[in-house]
């Protein structure tokens, strides 16, 4: 097998026939089984014998499939497009093909990249889709040109010129057949200079046009076997056409619809074509709409075909990576936000994290305030006792004075530590409190030591109770009336129908305490303290304007 592969490409018949002398049934491993199924399907499509199914390319196909053999892939999937054209299974083909030109990077050989493009230009030129079949004879030109294939580049570009003759492109046609005409006068060969001038001339007939002193009877009759060749019968049959000569066109017709293999769809296109000028514009119709049709009917049968082996995989292998890509978006998205909750979870305990150290270390400096404090008082207690001792005792006066001065020395030093303590403190709790309130936020904060924090809380309440007590109220509305002009006296009016509620909040507004303060006193929060105020206004508005005016110039002021 390895050595019919060398002959493959230059030698093809005698590749064959090294290959028709194994025994298939004989092989044992798969591995061997693939690789004859692919080299005997190439032999006998590059030695023109007739294939019968795809069972054997098709082993090579599912081997090289599973296990990942990217270049013998590619050739299996291009012989497997190759034997669906033979079997004219178009639609199958062109998957075959599509698959083929997914492993195309996988491909070292440029000609080999060039066979694949142009045979995916037949399959769209067979069904009909010039545009498509064009584009693919490009590539095919561009690759066979870049590896030196210059017979191929001339196929190729004659079949670009065939798809701009069906799309209505004459001129354009007409270029490229002059390029390759001038190219076959430079290898020689006649044949396809007569083939590539009698679709120049063709050309040229039907835009009305002819050369000088050319004829196209006289530059194809001839050409080999041309009463047997259906397309020069046709060629022929329009020429004479578009010169009137309708005797010999009428023969040529009738020889073409005995030819082998006729094109229905060109051989009715040219009865339109000879009755329209003879004419008879009814029998012109009526062959035009049976052209029409019959291209009609084939393109339908072409698009019918039924979706075997090879068209089903590439779909289902399709499905399963359309699937897998949105798999992976879904995998992707979650990733990105576990991410995003990631960082704000650790950006919020780094933030709560040096909040707690903060306040830890507030709490330890106010603790060495009280502590230096303390002493504080003590040495203060001490100088008394010594002064006391002094008075009543008049001994050792030089030893006490010393001791005194000693002692303020020390309490001088505790001062000054005081102070530099209380600084620092109210430096932190410029960041974290408003230093008016800061009792009653120590309140509400978060304490881990449930002893300190009840404590605390009892300290809070207590002082609350003081302050909100019966004399203390009657103290700041007497204050209150001084000030504001007996305004607290006709707040209380029964005529207002205000709880006793809603009078400290007024009493607490006027007297200008922080929003903090009132809801720790009125054990509410700062928007609601808000809103009641707000709709407290309304109230007493209602019911007494004038005396809403007075209280607003209270607040004002």
């Amino acid at each position: 097998m390895n050595e019919a592969e060398s002959f493959m490409i230059d030698n093809p018949q005698l590749a064959y026939n090294l290959l028709d002398k194994i025994d298939y049934t004989s092989i044992k491993r798969n591995k061997d089984k693939a690789k004859y199924a692919l080299l005997f399907t190439e032999a006998q499509y590059k030695n023109y014998y007739y294939i019968e199914n795809d069972s054997l390319i098709k082993v090579a196909v599912l081997y090289y499939s599973k296990h990942k053999k990217w270049d013998y892939l590619f050739r299996s999937y291009y012989s497997l497009g190759c034997v669906y054209s033979l079997l004219k299974l178009y639609p199958d083909a062109a998957v075959a093909f599509a698959q083929a030109n997914e492993l195309i990077d996988y491909v070292k050989s440029d000609f080999q990249k060039g066979l694949l493009f142009s045979r995916m230009g037949d399959i769209f030129y067979d069904c009909y889709d010039y545009n498509r079949a064009e584009y693919y004879y490009i590539n095919a030109t561009f690759f066979f040109d870049k590896a030196g294939k210059d017979y191929y580049t001339a196929c190729a570009k004659g079949s670009i010129a065939n798809c701009r003759v069906q799309t209505g492109d004459y001129y354009g046609s007409i270029d490229i057949y002059n390029e390759l005409i001038d190219w076959t006068d430079s290898v020689d060969s006649l044949n396809l200079k007569r083939q590539y001038m009698s679709n120049k001339y063709l050309c040229l007939v039907i835009c009305g046009e002819e050369e000088p002193q050319t004829s196209l009877e006289s530059n194809i009759m001839d050409y080999e076997y041309s009463e047997k060749s259906f397309s020069i019968l046709n060629i022929l049959a329009r020429y004479h056409i578009s010169k009137h000569d309708f005797i010999h066109a009428r023969e040529l017709i009738d020889k073409a619809w005995t030819a082998e293999p006729v094109d229905s769809v060109n051989i009715l296109f040219t009865e339109s074509l000879y009755y329209e000028q003879e004419g008879d514009y009814n029998k012109a119709l009526y062959y035009y709409r049976e052209s029409m049709s019959f291209n009609k009917q084939k393109a339908l049968k072409v698009l019918s075909q039924p979706m075997i082996g090879a068209q089903s995989q590439y779909y289902r292998a399709v499905s399963e990576l359309e699937s897998l890509k949105a798999r992976h978006r879904l995998i992707l998205f979650f990733t990105t936000l576990i991410l995003l909750l990631l960082i704000m979870v650790a950006t919020t305990l780094f933030i709560i994290n040096r909040k707690r150290k903060t306040n830890e270390q507030i709490r330890q400096n106010l603790y060495a305030i009280d502590e230096l404090t303390a002493r504080d008082s003590i040495s203060q207690n001490t100088i008394h006792n010594l002064n006391e001792l002094l008075k009543e005792k008049s001994e050792s006066i030089e030893n006490l004075n010393e001791r005194i001065i000693d002692l303020s020395a020390s309490e001088s030093l505790s001062s000054t530590k005081i102070q530099q303590l209380n600084l620092k403190v109210r430096k932190m709790l410029r960041q974290q409190y408003e230093l008016p309130d800061y009792l009653y936020t120590r309140y509400y904060e978060q304490i881990d030591d449930n002893k300190k924090a009840e404590r605390l809380y009892k300290i809070v309440k207590n002082q609350i109770a003081e302050f909100t007590n019966s004399k203390n109220i009657e103290r700041l509305d007497k204050m209150l009336n001084d000030t504001f002009g007996d305004l607290m006296n006709k707040l209380s009016s029964p005529i207002l129908e205000l709880k006793q509620k809603e009078k400290l909040l007024l009493r607490l507004v006027l007297t200008d305490i922080s929003a903090k303060s009132m809801a720790a006193i009125l054990n509410d929060t700062n928007q609601n303290i808000n809103q009641r105020k707000k709709r407290l206004l309304e109230k007493i508005g209602r019911k007494d304007p004038q005396l809403l005016v007075e209280l607003i110039e209270a607040l004002n002021s």
